[in-house]
């Protein structure tokens, strides 16, 4: 008996020696990356103080001359669009075999416009309880679609419905300037309602609208005011906020212009020198760093004052021969999906429609890329939102606004074929943000084509999640596997994305819910899954095969390398994912992929059938190393996992299952999966 108590006592110290042992490897190897995190954590503030502008500063005599001179020439309306472009709509819709999209296009905006002359005008209301955001850009959705009916058909009862709208704005108390977008998406609204409706607005009509611009916008946004550096710090952002807000603000200036000259001129040269910072991301090839949904929204922005200077100064000062932005027009080609988008971070899944692509397609002579677009809207419906505001769906009252920009920008001799795309199907795209995709796809305008997508990149991206190596795949017009997208924008620390931020909280944001690996997840002094500052790069790419390097993102996980190797198969068989992980000791790995088909998993655990709309993909898997091989596939819930500090969302997260491999106590491990589609 006292040797057997004795044995306990060695066994019970050995285990204890082992624990105390770990947790001191640990925190030493979390010790050992705390100078890197200090590093990369200043990296990131500093990089907003190295902004490269890319062009000089317009010398003020010069800007003060073109804006004397562009407001003594300046023909109304010429906000976004010209006399001569509504003059072609209204030409269009009165040939009996006119452009049919633009006959269709108005007549969506119209049927619209006529609901709106029984709606009662927008009401200052935060819906969400943080933003006026759904009210100022339902106004701006509103002021867009009568402003283009009224230009077109010259029926008052639009104009003045238009001023309903716009009087009850400037009756606000505000347009909530302690988050700046909703400031500048009225801004641009009551812009484009003082330009497109100027000739039935009387003289103390656009006097309101010029002073109520400047105290609700103008004064609150000025970014030379040295007490509100800080509170404007989208003056000195390279996101989406900075195209944004010096597009709304810009466009104001433009229009008001003779009532503040001194006052526009001065935020017209910061606009032009500064919004080049946000642009720098588009080098080399186009890609939007934030993803399909803000492409969407800060490219329209950039283009929407670059289109109104043009028609304004008749110059937009080198705006438009940025390296990159000849790209951005194809980002949306390229991150569509047969089904939907690629969204990766809080992206949406629907494809990034939009009218600028008309716009980019006049801007390069493509008649493939106003195609696409064409038949992207020809196939859509008015997409939903959470939040309607004053009883109108904002669905279809933002698709209205589109359809009438698209209207203006669409070229009728601008008419080819969708199935006769030029570009590349495999291409792999960079940004000098650090941002990386692969995408491979079988065609384009296809809803039947395969696809797949791979992200490498940057972690720390605004709106982006910890998701390096996170891919998608679909098949036959089915998304075999996919991004869970966006959380809720309100949820505790949503934004901070620093390390231990409340951003990594949310289970959507972690690379347990992604397409990806999570390696040794009880690590407890190690509060992320994959390392927020990680940098993954492409190795290599041909012959529709992939090599990711990953091992920084699992930096502080005790790795010592990680790769995954990302293959379209031949003959549109389906795909290959290959990872090989080295660690510095045994170690517990994780394999995840999100699905919403069933699946099921067969006797041996080797293969797995995923079904969905009537048919069928097989998975099947190989794993090779020095740790478990016993690993079968397993079905998990979208969830945590056990000691996760993630918040979970079961509602949110209840339609999707993860098809998972686990492996325990492995030093190096070699795990293939390939998805076949026959």
């Amino acid at each position: 008996m006292k040797k057997e108590a004795t044995q306990k006592r060695i066994s019970t110290k050995a285990k204890l020696l082992c624990v105390c042992f770990t947790v001191i490897a640990v925190a030493a190897s979390s010790i050992w990356h705390i100078p890197r995190m200090l590093m990369d954590t200043a990296a990131v503030g500093l990089d907003y103080l190295t902004l490269s502008h890319d062009l000089r500063k317009i010398p003020k005599r010069q800007l003060r001359a073109d804006l004397d001179a562009a407001f003594e020439n300046a023909e109304h309306p010429f906000v976004l669009a010209t006399k001569s472009q509504f003059d072609r709509v209204r030409a269009e819709i009165a040939k009996p075999q006119g452009d049919q999209y633009i006959r269709d296009a108005f007549a969506y905006a119209l049927e619209q416009a006529d609901c709106l002359l029984s709606a009662p005008p927008c009401e200052y209301i935060l819906p969400d309880g943080e933003r006026l955001l759904e009210v100022s850009r339902e106004v701006l959705n509103r002021i867009v679609t009568l402003g283009f009916v009224w230009q077109v058909t010259g029926d008052e009862r639009y104009a003045e419905r238009g001023w309903a709208e716009l009087s009850r704005v400037c009756s606000f108390g505000d347009w909530h300037p302690a988050h700046f977008l909703d400031t500048a998406e009225m801004t641009l609204a009551v812009s484009i309602g003082c330009d497109w409706f100027f000739d039935a607005l009387p003289d103390d009509q656009k006097d309101l609208l010029a002073q109520t611009v400047r105290d609700y916008a103008l004064t609150p946004g000025d970014p030379a005011n040295p007490l509100r550096f800080f509170k404007n710090w989208w003056s000195w952002s390279k996101i989406n906020w900075n195209s944004v807000c010096y597009g709304a603000l810009g466009t104001a200036c433009m229009v008001f212009y003779d009532r503040y000259p001194d006052y526009a001129a001065k935020f017209l040269r910061k606009a032009y020198y500064s919004m080049p910072a946000a642009m720098t991301s588009f080098r080399p090839d186009g890609v939007y760093a934030e993803g399909n949904s803000y492409w969407e929204y800060g490219t329209s922005y950039l283009v929407y004052f670059i289109a109104t200077s043009r028609n304004f100064l008749g110059t937009d000062y080198g705006l438009s021969e940025l390296p990159g932005f000849d790209g951005l027009g194809h980002f949306p080609l390229y991150i569509s999906t047969p089904t939907g988008a690629f969204n990766t971070g809080d992206n949406r899944s629907f494809p990034p429609f939009s009218p600028v692509i008309f716009w980019f397609a006049s801007e390069a002579d493509e008649p493939m890329l106003a195609a696409y677009q064409r038949l992207s809207y020809s196939e859509s419906l008015p997409r939903p939102k959470d939040t309607p505001v004053a009883g109108i769906q904002t669905g279809a009252s933002e698709q209205a606004r589109e359809f009438a920009l698209s209207a203006l920008w669409c070229d009728p001799d601008l008419n080819g074929d969708p199935g006769e795309l030029t570009l590349d199907t495999s291409v792999h795209l960079c940004s000098d943000s650090g941002q990386e995709f692969v995408l491979m796809r079988t065609a384009y305008c296809d809803p039947l084509a395969t696809y797949a997508g791979i992200k490498g990149g940057y972690n720390y991206t605004n709106h982006g999640d910890l998701d390096i190596g996170t891919f998608v795949y679909e098949s036959r017009g089915v998304r075999w596997f996919e991004d869970l997208g966006k959380c809720d924008y309100n949820s505790p620390g949503y934004f901070n994305g620093l390390i231990g931020g409340g951003r990594w909280k949310n289970y959507r944001k972690r690379a347990e819910g992604h397409n990806t690996l999570v390696i040794n997840p009880a690590m407890k002094l190690v509060w992320e899954d994959q390392y927020p500052f990680a940098r993954a790069r492409f190795s290599s790419f041909e012959d529709n095969t992939a090599v990711l390097d990953m091992t920084q993102a699992y930096l502080r996980h005790g790795v010592k390398s990680v790769t995954r190797e990302f293959s379209l198969l031949p003959d549109d068989a389906g795909i290959s994912v290959t990872d090989r992980v080295s660690c510095k000791r045994p170690s517990e790995i994780y394999w995840f992929a999100h699905t919403t088909a069933e699946i099921e998993i067969s006797e041996s655990g080797k293969t797995a059938a995923l079904r969905k709309d009537g048919k069928t993909v097989t998975a099947r898997m190989d794993v090779r190393g020095d740790g478990d091989g016993g690993a079968v596939f397993t079905v998990m819930d979208a969830a945590p996992l056990p000691g996760s500090p993630a918040r979970h969302d079961p509602e949110g997260n209840i339609e999707y299952k993860k098809l998972t491999i686990h492996i325990e106590n492995a030093a190096s491990a070699t795990i293939t999966v390939e998805v076949t589609a026959w």
